[in-house]
């Protein structure tokens, strides 16, 4: 038998420190849990150095504690929408059911698929074991868990009220999403009303229209302004076509990867807003989205000033 020093959670506040007798890390870990603490640290006794603390996974996976200098790269890690749905009902459900935090992240770390959010589940579970709040370790990874995801579990910490918090944010998650498909359902048949009209204007301009024009110029008769106008676009069109198109795919490209918060990302959605077909649709959309999100953190105990920024 060994003695272990563990620092470990009591309720969601306390933090309690001491010395255990068990044959192994693991059974230390098995012995607190069931005095109802949540492990933070376990170390064997002037065996392992404070700096190199670290604690088995269930199936015997060394978690070490990560540098801050690797915690500089993570913040631009990204996930599937749909894996953070999961892992936010996942959450809820585990800690409705009353377990601690710490192994519920342990748990989901195993059924997590996609490699990369099984590291992230994995380092949020590292960072609550060494201390810190869900919200704090979450906060590492800003393109994952944005501000309102963060202020939603902050405010269910401080309450003690986290797996009512994480379903209300779930919930809320999956209705946006839902709203969101509706939205791409219902703009995509006059999105691809407009491509085809434009497609087929660029055909008749660049290809067709070349073919007819000696038939205007045998007549020899003097055309009108507009008929001169389009002969000109359409000759210019015909000699320049391939540049169009890659004029377009860059267009094409450079709003693709336009990020949130960015000024490109501001012209867009203000071009956007001026497409007459598109204009009162966006607005609804964003004002019925606006008001869902205030209600949702007033409802959570968020002051409004605070939830206007957010």
């Amino acid at each position: 038998m060994a003695i272990f020093v563990y620092k470990a959670k009591k309720g969601p506040t306390e933090t309690v420190e001491g010395e255990i007798e068990a044959g192994s890390q693991e059974q230390a870990v098995v012995k607190l849990e069931e005095m109802g603490l949540v492990p933070v640290s376990v170390v064997e006794k002037e065996t392992v150095p404070h700096a190199m603390r670290h604690m088995p996974h269930a199936e015997g996976e060394v978690w070490s504690v990560k540098s801050e200098a690797e915690g500089m790269s993570i913040a631009y890690v990204s996930v599937k929408t749909k894996d953070i749905d999961t892992f936010t009902w996942q959450l809820a459900s585990l800690i409705r059911a009353g377990v601690p935090v710490l192994q519920a992240l342990s748990l989901i770390s195993e059924q997590t698929q996609d490699r990369v959010f099984k590291n992230v589940v994995s380092d949020l579970r590292n960072q609550v074991r060494d201390g810190k709040m869900l919200s704090e370790a979450m906060a590492r990874y800003p393109n994952i868990f944005n501000n309102l995801f963060l202020s939603m579990v902050k405010s269910g910490e401080k309450g003690g009220v986290l797996d009512e918090v994480l379903y209300r944010l779930a919930e809320h998650r999956e209705r946006e999403q839902e709203i969101k498909r509706k939205i791409q359902a219902a703009l995509a048949y006059p999105l691809l009303m407009i491509i085809v009209g434009i497609g087929t204007v660029f055909v008749m301009l660049t290809f067709f229209l070349p073919k007819l024009i000696g038939m205007f110029e045998k007549i020899g008769q003097t055309l009108p302004l507009p008929t001169r106008i389009l002969i000109g676009i359409s000759n210019f069109m015909s000699s320049n076509w391939f540049w169009f198109i890659i004029v377009l795919g860059l267009i094409i490209a450079i709003f693709g990867r336009v990020k949130p918060g960015s000024k490109k990302k501001f012209l867009f959605d203000m071009m956007k807003l001026h497409l007459p077909f598109m204009q009162r649709f966006i607005k609804n959309a964003e004002i019925a989205k606006f008001a869902r999100t205030l209600g949702l953190l007033l409802k959570n105990g968020l002051p409004v000033y605070e939830s206007l920024g957010l």
